[in-house]
């Protein structure tokens, strides 16, 4: 995937490609907004554009391997234990850095859900960003940037995505078509608890879930319906919008949806 195939972000994508065009990439760049595989998708994006000759063509060899995760130049680290970026996974991928690129002449590293970094984790990382080995790029993707520390946040560029432009997968959408059926008619906790469980399981799945309720909701207020007062479907946007936030901030996605599910099925 290209710039040409992510949709929406264009003044920020024109400007990244612009520093690769004139040489002045940083070493260190956050992305946040968008949901997680937009994030991704943008951030293989930027990887292209850095390391294709002909500014990310999306049809060459090296294009090829970035796009299909098989650069020996791109690494990607992610959660693995307890849902957290460990200071062992830095550790390696530091390691990683100081060997020497195969294709090229950089390196670059993609961590996902970067704000799931432990402080030890971020403290081991903060020497790289002050000290970058060789041609280092190191991306960070992030839900938000509250649970970073000062000293990271300040070593890197922050480039903050405004919406994916990426419509929910049919099987959310009828997920929180379902969710707030039950939320309406009064459903008993009980099965509202256990449906929160089975949407939490994926979070990519319960932030689409939330995001086709949002739209729901904004429907809901251009169509006049009269399942909610105008004040009601307002109040109803902001409390998943405040969900969203929360699990965001690392709050157990079930406790977040509880919590949803109460202030709007009350």
């Amino acid at each position: 995937m290209t710039f040409d195939d992510i949709a929406g972000n264009s003044v920020l994508i024109n400007r990244l490609k612009h520093t690769v065009s004139t040489g002045s990439v940083s070493h260190a760049y956050i992305f946040t907004g968008g949901n997680t595989d937009y994030r991704r998708n943008f951030a293989r994006a930027f990887a292209l554009q850095i390391l294709c000759d002909r500014g990310g063509c999306g049809n060459c060899r090296i294009c090829r391997l970035v796009s299909s995760e098989n650069h020996p130049d791109v690494l990607t680290v992610e959660p693995e234990k307890g849902h957290r970026l460990l200071d062992e996974q830095i550790e390696s991928m530091q390691v990683f850095l100081m060997s020497r690129p195969v294709e090229g002449d950089a390196h670059i590293c993609i961590i996902d859900r970067a704000d799931t970094m432990t402080e030890r984790a971020q403290n081991r990382i903060l020497k790289t960003l002050e000290e970058p080995s060789g041609n280092t790029v190191i991306i960070l993707l992030a839900d938000n940037t509250e649970s970073f520390l000062q000293t990271v946040l300040s070593r890197c560029v922050l480039c903050r995505l405004e919406g994916s432009d990426m419509v929910p997968s049919d099987e959310a959408a009828q997920m929180a078509q379902k969710l707030e059926d039950m939320m309406y008619t009064g459903e008993a906790f009980f099965r509202l608890k256990a449906f929160a469980d089975e949407i939490s399981k994926d979070k990519d799945t319960a932030v689409q879930v939330l995001d086709s309720l949002q739209i729901m909701y904004r429907d809901m207020l251009l169509s006049g319906s009269r399942r909610y007062s105008p004040e009601k479907v307002i109040e109803n946007v902001d409390t998943v919008e405040e969900t969203k936030k929360r699990i965001g901030r690392n709050v157990k996605i079930s406790s977040a949806l509880k919590y949803m599910i109460l202030k709007i099925g009350g």
